[in-house]
């Protein structure tokens, strides 16, 4: 099923590019909403695009040594493309590139060729059994308690202090002990942001923009009460994309424009980053912390293995 634009929630918590530094972006590139790479004060916590990139090669790599120690050799996990886009660091925002509602609607995504050419499509049972530690032994080879996947997570988060729950916004993930270096951090981070996100749904400035951008969008017969309603209509799912969600979504993105919502939405919640960054300076410093403590490991990982 193709990726639709996420509910603010979901989206920003990552349970589900990298831009750092400055809260705005050009003002001909906000104009047209294309090439929209958006900035908030939290995005400095994130692993940048060269730490992801030591990290998925180390997670990848010790996966890899563990399933062949098991000799399993099919199916390697690829050791490149850890890196993130900046333009998918905030889809809470739902602004996409106007050219790209004319031709996919909400679709966040371009066809990228057939399900059956990832590397998920190929896994078969047995490697997943490996991956999770759901068998004991396999030719004779004991699995290591938890798999591959909780051998190389421990591996690269050795030495670290991962909380063993973290809440924000209302919502609460708990760590799973196979959870994969590469996501905890922004999984994180998207935790904690979403206390400023729900403040930002809450602010005066931003409800007011949000009815004139309703009475914008319903002059142009498309009755919605908020953006998040608009981008989640229960009729833009399956594998088409109708012309109905194209309309939609074109005159979404114009009434954003018109409403100067992106300016907004980033100022307001910039703002509330800052306060939740003052509130939460500890655990946000613990964070730092691991993800530079995981990149050494991941380095020292790589490293013995070439």
């Amino acid at each position: 099923m193709r990726k639709r634009a996420l509910g603010a929630a979901v989206a920003a918590a990552g349970v589900a590019g990298m831009v750092l530094g400055g809260c705005s972006t050009p003002a001909q590139e906000r104009s047209e909403y294309e090439n929209l790479q958006v900035s908030t004060p939290l995005d400095d916590y994130l692993p940048s695009g060269e730490q992801m990139e030591t990290l998925h090669r180390a997670e990848a790599r010790l996966t890899n040594e563990c399933l062949k120690r098991l000799a399993f050799e099919d199916n390697p996990l690829p050791e490149g493309g850890g890196r993130g886009r900046a333009d998918e660091r905030h889809p809470e925002f739902i602004v996409i590139p106007v050219r790209q509602a004319k031709d996919r609607g909400y679709s966040s995504l371009p066809d990228i060729g057939p399900v059956s050419d990832s590397w998920d499509a190929k896994t078969t049972k047995i490697q997943q059994d490996l991956l999770k530690g759901r068998v004991k032994e396999f030719l004779g080879n004991p699995v290591p308690d938890g798999g591959c996947n909780r051998e190389a997570a421990e591996q690269i988060t050795r030495g670290s202090e991962i909380p063993d729950k973290i809440s924000g916004g209302g919502v609460v993930i708990t760590r799973r002990q196979d959870a994969a270096p590469t996501g905890l951090g922004e999984a994180h981070v998207g935790i904690i942001r979403l206390d400023a996100i729900n403040r930002t749904k809450q602010d005066s400035g931003v409800l007011e923009m949000v009815k004139h951008w309703a009475d914008c969008m319903a002059d142009r017969g498309h009755p919605y009460k908020t953006p998040e309603d608009a981008a989640n209509d229960k009729r833009w799912t399956g594998e088409g994309v109708s012309q109905q969600e194209k309309d939609t979504a074109v005159a979404d993105m114009q009434c954003k424009q018109q409403v100067k919502y992106l300016d907004l939405m980033v100022e307001v919640q910039s703002g509330y980053e800052r306060q939740v960054i003052h509130e939460r300076s500890a655990e946000l410093a613990i964070l730092r912390t691991n993800v530079r403590k995981w990149v050494e490991n991941a380095s020292a990982a790589t490293a013995r293995s070439s």
